[in-house]
């Protein structure tokens, strides 16, 4: 075997810290489809090419297709630009949607937002193999013209080891020489911070190109990716490279999901393209692969500042109509792709009509001349146009403009649950869409082991368990038809991370927010709670801004401080699920939740005021609870501001990251805390809450040149601690540890 240099590792220049992205659920069709959807998938199988619209052109001196834009008097939005927030919604909705509906997705450009990437060909140092291996007699449809083949009944197996730079999320994607003569169910075994995930695949189709398998969690270091035969079947496996993360372009020093498709096209070597461009690259990779759908997807632009709504198009079959509608019975091209269209057409406007804004236009079912269109050859196809990116007024009758619906995640989720469910109506008819993940999740510590509770959602016939153990690495979950699951994997002294989804036969839901919890060593009841209350996702906080995992950060410093802990999500704890009073001390993780979506409601104010009569602790932490209650609060909120958390609002940015102790307090002796910004921590943690101490309330923490960071009020009827910044946000975990024990002790 001959070696080459080892493992290729891309980055850009100067590696930021990675973006929040929150946990994917590795199902798909590359999974065992008996394990992975213990009822069924809608779409079982199908081959979907996804076609996220347009990306950086060039080297260095290129550019984006499109210019940013931003809605009037949006403030402090990041602004969109369609090059990119195409690839941000098939990448954290469209795809994973498709994939846990039971596809096998082709997205034209990199699918994944991880700037980093290792790979490792079957000539590297890092690849090792067991059994009669062979050298590939066609090396040219290997990558670095060269591969591996072993006849599945001799046994057998390969492997890669991939040195991972930095702990994180990372695609894993794989590449194969394909044949008649190949196994249908080849199995790479990725082994990450989780467990060991299987991914099946099919050697005889989707050669020589990178095909994306799932995004897992990887701790820095040592990753094997395993390739196993089959155990009964005549056929040859294919051993070729392995590629973890979507790395950056050498050429424009951009992240590769920036990039265009063509590009990224042209460096994965994909065959069987011909002659093309950056759009017609994206219909002939459908042709290429033999799918069985196209979906292009992009936003739309020029019907002025107030211009709103979807349609969707088909090609017009080279007559004169454009951007109009067209019979079917007149045109059809490709055959199917009418049917296709139209279900999407109708399900994304009954969807946003219903879950968005009821005064959504339907801008129409249309056709036109588009290349995206044009080059498909016998696959249904069609472009959604989701929203005007440029629109940026409200239309009268409308509840925003369309660019602000197109920055807030809840609006991409909706708009990409509605194609899903739009290919499911059209491809399979009657068959049930994917239920709506469980609501009211809790994690409590019984006799010394971890037991969840959820409450369901409607249609789901079971439900899977996910559990990462002392980190973000979610395993391959537990299924059950139960509302409950106790969790005797977990280690004692170990922290658990929990998220739930839904189960039903149109495939599986998307996850749950997670709650964390460690169970006491001596089997004794936690008398702390932690509380995730940062549901927030709108305009300003937006998917890479919050993985709404942050109990890990809350849990790894109480169990580094020695103290058992349960953890709910604020729905659980409103609704009465569980009794606060059980507890000594509860810790509100709030984040950066604000006024649209409450800190503090009348309720969670009701239920507080009783927790802290009754002699309980509670500690809140986020960037805007007082700017809610108080400079956006009515006289009820600024009352429970100052009379229950000792605070009122000073200012609504601190402009600084360092926070240090009051001496003589409660944090007296503590280190320098430093908080998170865009280059480390959990997540940027901005426009700090400055507070003013009221009545016996004393400032504790002050921030680095002065103003109040945190509050706490003593009191022999119960005790509060408001901190202006999200304790998640401290970046030592050492340090946020020690915070953690002192106001346990409070």
């Amino acid at each position: 075997m001959h070696v080459r240099l080892g493992t290729f590792v891309s980055c850009l220049l100067l590696c930021a810290a990675g973006f929040a992205q929150e946990f994917q659920p590795p199902t798909s069709g590359f999974s065992d489809r008996g394990t992975a959807f213990p009822f069924g998938s809608a779409l079982n199988g199908m081959r979907i090419v996804v076609s996220p619209g347009h990306g950086w052109q060039g080297d260095l001196t290129g550019g984006f297709q499109r210019e940013l834009f931003k809605w009037t008097n949006c403030g402090a939005c990041e602004g969109v630009r369609e090059d990119l927030l195409n690839a941000e919604i098939c990448a954290d909705h469209l795809v994973p949607m498709l994939r846990q509906a039971g596809a096998r997705v082709y997205v034209a450009r990199q699918i994944d937002r991880q700037a980093r990437s290792v790979q490792a060909d079957d000539g590297d140092a890092s690849y090792q193999e067991v059994g009669p291996w062979q050298q590939g007699t066609s090396p040219s449809l290997g990558f670095q013209n060269d591969y591996r083949a072993l006849h599945a009944p001799k046994g057998g197996s390969a492997r890669w080891t991939l040195d991972i730079p930095v702990e994180g999320d990372y695609w894993v994607q794989a590449r194969w020489a394909a044949g008649a003569n190949r196994c249908r169910d080849a199995r790479f075994t990725v082994s990450h911070a989780g467990a060991d995930t299987d991914f099946v695949v099919d050697q005889r189709i989707d050669g020589s190109t990178w095909v994306a398998l799932g995004r897992l969690r990887f701790n820095a270091g040592a990753a094997r990716v395993t390739l196993t035969p089959p155990t009964t079947g005549d056929c040859h496996v294919i051993a070729d490279a392995v590629r973890i993360g979507g790395g950056t372009d050498p050429t424009s020093r951009r992240p590769w999901w920036q990039v265009s498709a063509l590009q990224w096209q042209q460096a994965a070597g994909t065959p069987g393209l011909g002659d093309v461009s950056d759009i017609t690259v994206r219909p002939a990779l459908a042709n290429a692969l033999g799918a069985d759908r196209f979906l292009s997807f992009h936003a739309n632009a020029g019907g002025g500042s107030q211009a709103s709504g979807t349609s969707t198009y088909r090609h017009n079959c080279l007559t004169d109509v454009r951007w109009q509608p067209l019979d079917p019975a007149v045109c059809d091209r490709p055959a199917g792709s009418a049917a296709l269209q139209y279900a999407i057409q109708e399900r994304i406007v009954t969807d946003l009509r219903t879950g968005w804004d009821p005064a959504w236009k339907d801008r129409g079912r249309l056709v036109a001349n588009f290349g995206e269109l044009r080059v498909l050859d016998g696959i249904p196809g069609c472009m959604v146009e989701s929203a005007y990116f440029d629109g940026l007024d409200t239309a009268a009758g409308l509840r925003y403009p369309d660019n602000r619906s197109l920055h807030d995640p809840r609006f991409r989720r909706v708009m990409a649950r509605a194609i899903v469910r739009g290919l499911i109506a059209q491809v399979a008819p009657g068959a049930p869409f994917p239920p709506e993940p469980p609501t009211h999740l809790s994690l409590r510590g019984e006799a010394g082991a971890l037991k969840a509770n959820w409450r369901p959602s409607p249609d789901a016939l079971g439900y899977r368990v996910y559990v990462a153990i002392d980190g973000r690495g979610f395993g391959n979950g537990m299924v059950t038809t139960s509302r409950e699951l106790s969790l005797a994997e977990v280690p004692t002294g170990s922290v658990a991370l929990v998220r739930v989804t839904a189960l039903n036969a149109g495939g599986e839901s998307t996850p749950t927010e997670a709650v964390a919890a460690m169970a006491s060593p001596d089997g004794r009841a936690a008398r702390i709670l932690v509380i995730n209350a940062f549901d927030r996702l709108d305009p300003w906080v937006r998917e890479d801004h919050n993985r709404r995992d942050y109990a890990m950060e809350h849990g790894q410093a109480l169990a580094l401080a020695g103290h058992a802990f349960d953890g709910a999500s604020d729905e659980a704890v409103l609704a009465g699920d569980l009794d606060l009073d059980d507890y000594r001390m509860t810790d509100w993780l709030m984040g950066r939740e604000s006024t649209e979506h409450e800190t503090f409601s009348s309720d969670a104010q009701s239920q507080v005021l009783e927790y802290l009569a009754g002699g309980g602790c509670l500690v809140a932490s986020g960037s805007e609870i007082a700017w809610d209650l108080d400079a956006r609060g009515s006289a009820t909120d600024r009352a429970f501001l100052a009379d229950a958390l000792g605070a009122a609002y000073a200012a609504d940015d601190a402009g600084t990251r360092q926070v240090g102790p009051v001496p003589g307090t409660l944090f007296d002796g503590l280190p320098q805390i430093m908080l998170a910004d865009a280059s480390r921590g959990a997540y940027d943690a901005r426009s700090l809450d400055v507070l003013s101490p009221v009545g016996s309330a004393a400032s504790v923490l002050q921030y680095e040149g002065g103003g109040t960071a945190a509050v706490a009020r003593g009191a022999a009827a119960g005790g509060a601690v408001l901190l202006g910044f999200p304790i998640e946000t401290i970046v030592a975990v050492e340090v946020r540890a020690a915070l953690m024990d002192r106001l346990v002790r409070f």
